[in-house]
């Protein structure tokens, strides 16, 4: 059985920040990139795994087999995991779909969208994704906002003022 040491969202998926930061920062054996629209796309797919550096594991799947393989033999060997999501509607959903509850949910960068609010220095969500956020939070899950390991944590609660206006 692997070990989940890593949940995180970050719109680049695998980049340097990602695969050496927090490769080291938590000894992250092999990234699982969870998305529903890669996991259809092989060139995509190919062309991420590709951009990892060498030696680094990368695996693209669906929402509904990150599922099953968890509930099947959470993730086999693996090691340790980190899980990566594009956006996060793509983390709630699969939460939602009966993940197990992540221990943490760190959203990570994430660019400027229409009606998004800056959270941090290069992490934007919208009024919908906060509230999804505090449904996570609501869960148990440990949700807040870093960019790299060196980054100071950012919580939930300290951004609710730019929400609840």
């Amino acid at each position: 059985m692997a070990k989940l040491v890593l949940v995180r969202v970050d719109t680049r998926l695998v980049h340097g920040q990602t695969v050496t930061k927090w490769r080291s920062a938590r000894n992250v054996d092999k990234y699982i990139i969870v998305d529903e629209h890669l996991a259809k796309d092989k060139f995509m797919a190919d062309f991420y795994k590709m951009s990892a550096p060498k030696g680094t594991k990368v695996e693209i799947i669906s929402q509904d087999e990150a599922l099953k393989r968890w509930n099947e033999n959470e993730f086999g060997d693996d090691g340790n995991v980190g899980l990566i999501f594009k956006n996060i509607e793509n983390g709630y959903q699969l939460h939602k779909k009966g993940f197990p509850n992540y221990f943490e949910f760190m959203v990570g960068n994430c660019v400027a969208t229409k009606g998004s609010v800056a959270v941090t220095k290069a992490i934007y969500i919208t009024p919908a994704e906060y509230e999804m956020l505090k449904e996570l939070q609501a869960d148990g899950i440990d949700v807040y906002f870093k960019l790299t390991p060196d980054f100071a944590s950012v919580t939930l609660d300290a951004v609710a003022s730019k929400f609840n206006k």
